[in-house]
This record gives structure tokens, C-alpha cells and sequence, in this order.
């Protein structure tokens, strides 16, 4: 199973998944359910940033290589819940 970084807003995480889709429904549910995430409520940016080479905003110049990463809607991943 491939491993996906996935980044929106105060998501930064690191899951095993079958899609990239799942992988960022995965990565919300993780930020949820996290115990050490103190509000209630979790902001998010219009879309996740997903990569199977690493975290976007971790590199000095923003690119993405289209074979192994991408942009994924907010809406698209919450109806997904």
C-alpha cells in the first residue's frame, strides 16, 4: 500500500492508503480523533495537498509532480466521510 503525506491548513500527516482519496479521509478522521488536538473544531483550506514523495510545504519551491502527487477538494474528501 503506498504511503501519502497529506497537508491541509492544521493537517500534516502521514498514512498508508490505497487512493489518495482515502488516504486524506484517513488523515482528517486522524486528526479528529487525536487526543492531543485541543479545539473542536478543525479548519481547513479549500484543498488537500497530497504527495507520495513528501510534504509539499516542506520544499523550498512549491511544484508538483503530477504523477505521484496532487490537489484533492475539501468538499470531495468530507462527502467521502
Amino acid at each position: 500500500m503506498p504511503k501519502y503525506y497529506v497537508e491541509n491548513r492544521e493537517i500534516k500527516s502521514v498514512v498508508d492508503c490505497k487512493s489518495p482519496l482515502k488516504a486524506c479521509v484517513m488523515a482528517l478522521k486522524k486528526k479528529a480523533y487525536d487526543p492531543s488536538f485541543s479545539d473542536k473544531q478543525i479548519k481547513l483550506d479549500l484543498t488537500f495537498f497530497v504527495s507520495e514523495i513528501g510534504f509539499i510545504s516542506d520544499r523550498k519551491t512549491f511544484n508538483i509532480n503530477k504523477k505521484a502527487e496532487g490537489v484533492i477538494d475539501t468538499k470531495a474528501v468530507l462527502n467521502s466521510l
